[in-house]
């Protein structure tokens, strides 16, 4: 599908706590994207570090920027809070301390007008502080009913994107006070999306 069809705006939602030393990079790596429909949902979870002090700094060069700074209450709750505004198509999640190449969105929704998917999955990589390469996973197969192994091996949140409309359709929100709350999640969307397709990247 050519990439200069698609104007679908996908929202990333990015739930930040004490994250100084990573969001300045996390940001600027979704503010640079290849493909620019995207709306950036910044939802700061009472960080003191000053981690606000460096998305306010970000957002006075950028309008188009969705700021909101609540008193700590956890990933799950802030998430939602970006899930309620968000008014994109799809939807994205990543953490303070991920950041993204700069053509991963245009990757992930490239596959999903194309396959008309409910769920992209996409390979990600683990690095330490001084980006060596730690560990890298991506996808090869995805047949439903027959080669399904990859939905249940990703479920890092950062490497699926959604189409809205189905955590609309179910009501899904993320459990609050929960560890491991994005893997309970992965799983019922694995199970409840009628097209799901994967990308081979990391």
């Amino acid at each position: 599908m050519d990439s200069m069809l698609i104007n679908e705006k996908v929202s990333v939602i990015v739930p930040v706590f004490n994250c100084k030393k990573f969001i300045r990079k996390c940001l600027y790596s979704v503010i640079e994207q290849s493909y620019p429909y995207i709306e950036l949902i910044i939802i700061d979870d009472g960080s003191t570090d000053g981690s606000d002090k460096i998305i306010k700094e970000l957002i006075n060069c950028k309008n188009d920027i969705i700021y909101i700074r609540q008193i700590n209450s956890g990933v799950s709750i802030a998430r939602n809070k970006g899930i309620q505004c968000a008014t994109g198509k799809y939807l994205l999640f990543l953490d303070g301390d991920d950041y993204i190449g700069k053509d991963y969105i245009l990757h992930l929704i490239k596959e999903a007008e194309k396959s008309q998917s409910e769920l992209v999955i996409g390979g990600y990589l683990k690095v330490d502080s001084d980006e060596n390469i730690i560990e890298k996973v991506v996808p090869n197969k995805y047949i439903p009913f027959e080669h399904e192994e990859w939905a249940y091996r990703i479920t890092a949140v950062c490497s699926r994107m959604y189409k809205r409309e189905v955590w609309d359709r179910y009501g899904i929100r993320y459990e609050e006070g929960v560890r491991g709350e994005d893997v309970p999640i992965s799983l019922f969307f694995n199970r409840i999306c009628k097209n799901i397709s994967i990308v081979k990247e990391a």
